[in-house]
Order: structure tokens, then sequence, then C-alpha cells
């Protein structure tokens, strides 16, 4: 089978991609970028502690492909160290980040790249959106979930308030070189880094990320649980409250509710939003336990729902 070095405008971007045992989607991954990044352009994949030769595949398709670069880290010390090798590493003055488990849909990298130099953006994000089925309780439970994040973000970014991002956004190079080792949400922690030094974090409503939110309620509560307990960590790093909904629900009620509304009138799950609203007290009590205790998050327990095969 030919390999064709197939490449459209140059974006002058490199695009980074933290890796743990990403086998299943990395080639189909990697195939799709290649066709949305220009010549000049650049894909960085850190792959970290891989027991399933994930960095079997990234090699032999970089030595195809001189665009491809692999990263290796024999073990696993989590992601804010291997997003931290890719702020240094990247050749580009812009850098697309973009989650392993994750698939941007045709031309939003693009997109992205363009609002970055448009308007002189510090960070720019992608849309997020689930391809779970609306069929059974945690996989309405994450659409639902999912789509309040998607609203939050809109109302947001339009009210240049916007301090996290999605599971592929764009920053600028030589802003922040170094993520702390305990950081867990990445995306909040740089886009409030952003904001602090004067530049815009901006949500691209047409630059879209295709997502799998889990579908076991073990995992689900996992995750939530972990990405409550990065907010936290994030306030007590920077001394600054991130914008999610449970601190919306306290200090922007208002917006909040409007925000609430509206997505259970597109979204009318009513038993899944009361599951929900009681699985996110109880993550964020164990969230609350793991700062008190200081659990180590930096190597979470793998979601394996969320490790599906994507089409393009």
């Amino acid at each position: 089978m030919s390999f064709k070095r197939l490449y459209v405008e140059e974006l002058e971007v490199s695009i980074g991609i933290c890796a743990f045992n990403e086998a299943q989607n990395m080639e189909n991954l990697l195939n799709f970028l290649r066709k949305e990044i220009g010549s000049k352009d650049e894909i960085l994949i850190v792959v970290s502690g891989s027991t399933d030769g994930t960095d079997d595949i990234v090699r032999k398709m970089s030595v195809r492909d001189d665009r491809i670069r692999l990263i290796i880290e024999e073990e696993r010390f989590g992601k804010s160290q291997a997003l931290s090798k890719i702020l240094k590493e990247a050749k580009k003055d812009l850098i697309l980040y973009l989650s392993a488990d994750a698939y941007p849909v045709k031309g939003s990298i693009r997109k992205l790249v363009h609002a970055m130099k448009r308007d002189n953006l510090g960070l720019a994000c992608a849309y997020p959106f689930p391809l779970n089925e609306d069929k059974g309780l945690v996989n309405k439970m994450g659409i639902l979930l999912w789509s309040l994040h998607g609203e939050i973000m809109k109302e947001l970014s339009f009210r240049d308030e916007l301090k996290h991002a999605s599971d592929m956004f764009c920053v600028r190079k030589g802003i922040v070189n170094n993520i702390p080792l305990n950081v867990i949400n990445d995306d909040g922690y740089l886009a409030m880094m952003f904001k602090r030094k004067g530049l815009k974090v901006k949500l691209i409503e047409d630059a879209k990320v295709k997502i799998w939110s889990p579908d076991r309620i073990c995992e689900f509560l996992s995750q939530r649980r972990r990405i409550l307990y990065g907010h936290m960590i994030n306030k007590r790093i920077l001394k600054e409250s991130p914008n999610y909904m449970g601190y919306l629900l306290l200090s922007k009620s208002k917006l909040a509710l409007k925000v609430l509304i509206k997505t259970l009138t597109k979204k009318p799950y009513l038993l899944s939003a009361l599951i929900l609203f009681l699985v996110e007290i109880i993550s964020y009590l164990m969230g609350i336990l793991d700062l008190m205790t200081e659990k180590d998050h930096k190597k979470w327990s793998i979601a394996y729902s969320t490790k599906r095969a994507y089409r393009s």
C-alpha cells in the first residue's frame, strides 16, 4: 500500500499529542492529521510508558513521513510533563494540542489556526461534542454534561471570561513553557495563565472535535472526580477560581440557570440530569478528600469506554 505525502496549505503549526496505550486509534488519527496540515508543519507525539505498541506505530509512520516526530518517555510520568515537553520541543510559533483519544472534524485545525492569527489570540479551543448514542442512563449523562460544557464555553467566550478549553486547543509558543507536575486540568491552567498575561482565550464554535464520554458509571464517576480535583489544584496553584458549572452555580447563578434551562430544553433528560447532579456532588466531595489526603491523580486510571474507534 502506498504512503502518499498528503498536505494542504501551510499552517505554520506544531500539533502535539500525549499518548499512553493508544494503538487502537493512533494510525487512523495520524493519517487524518497528515491530510490536514502543510508540508512544513509537524506532528509531535509523546508516548509515555505504553505497552500496546503505540510507539511502534508512530515510529513506522515517522520513517515514512518526516513531519511526524516521536518522543518517548520510558515511564509514564503524567500528562503535564508530556505536554511540557511538547511546549519546549515544538518548532512552530503556534502549538495545537489534541487529546490522543479525540478526533477533529475535517477543517477544524485550519479554523483554529486562522482564528489565532486573525484575532491575535493566546488560546483558541474547539467545540467538543460526544459521539455517544442517547441510549442508557450513563450515555445520556455524558451527552448532557458535554452539552452543558459547550453552552458554558459559548457564554463565557462571548463575555471574554473563558478560563478552560477542550480536547483540542491552540496556543502561542513561548508564553507558557512549563506546566507544574501536579496539574491535572492542563487546558484550564493554560487558559488562566494566558489570560493573566493579557491574551484572549476564545472558543471557535465552528471548529469541532469528536470525543467519547464514558458509558460505564464507575468510569464516569472516576473521570468526574479527577476533573473536579483538577479544578481544585488549579485554584490552589493560581489562587483563582476556574469557571466550571459548579463554580458558576455559586458565583453567577443567573448565567448557570440560563445555561441549564437552555440545555435541558434541547436535551430533556430529566432523570439523567438528576443522577448527574448527584454524581457531581459525590465527585466533588471525593475531590475534596483527595486534596486533603494529597492523592496523586497524575497517572489516572484509563476510562476504556472512551477509547473506541473513530471514523473520519
